[in-house]
């Protein structure tokens, strides 16, 4: 008769692992109630990206690889996004996701574009420079980064036209 090991560690599928990634994760639903977005965490800064998108398979690969020491499946990758979207559906609030400038209890931010997601809040102080801005904004290829003006009024950066 064989007995199950009781000290053995039951294995999951790469589908569902990559699902669990994700749960510890902001998933939610544009108000379009078509686009499945998710919010992650990237060295220190929160990320928004469609769930489809690139850059969200990218992270939940790079996740998955420095658990698991190898990629996940395409198969698997796919299965986990279909539930990740299907679970999303099921969600009765929606969250608008802003590209570029957004509106948050009376402030304004605009997204710089830049590496590490940071913004500008605008207040009817003036302004500053956030690096966790609490609403969602969503990457764009075609998006560039915004020069960073001093004081002065100088550019500290410069933008390709």
């Amino acid at each position: 008769m064989n007995f199950p090991d009781a000290y053995a560690v039951p294995k999951f599928s790469q589908a569902k692992i990559l699902v669990h990634i994700v749960d510890l994760e902001q998933v939610f639903l544009a108000p379009d109630r078509d686009t499945v977005y998710a919010t992650v965490s990237v060295d220190g800064h929160k990320e928004t990206w469609p769930v489809r998108s690139r850059g969200f398979k990218r992270w939940i690969t790079r996740k998955f690889f420095a658990m698991e020491e190898k990629p996940p499946g395409s198969q698997a990758l796919q299965d986990a996004l279909g539930t990740i979207e299907a679970r999303a559906q099921s969600l009765t609030t929606t969250y608008p996701v802003h590209v570029r400038v957004a509106e948050h209890e009376r402030d304004i931010y605009i997204d710089l574009g830049d590496a590490s997601w940071s913004a500008v809040r605008v207040t009817a102080d003036g302004w500053t420079v956030v690096t966790d801005p609490p609403s969602s904004s969503v990457a764009r290829r075609e998006c560039r980064p915004f020069p960073i003006l001093n004081l002065a009024g100088h550019s500290t950066s410069c933008v390709d036209s």
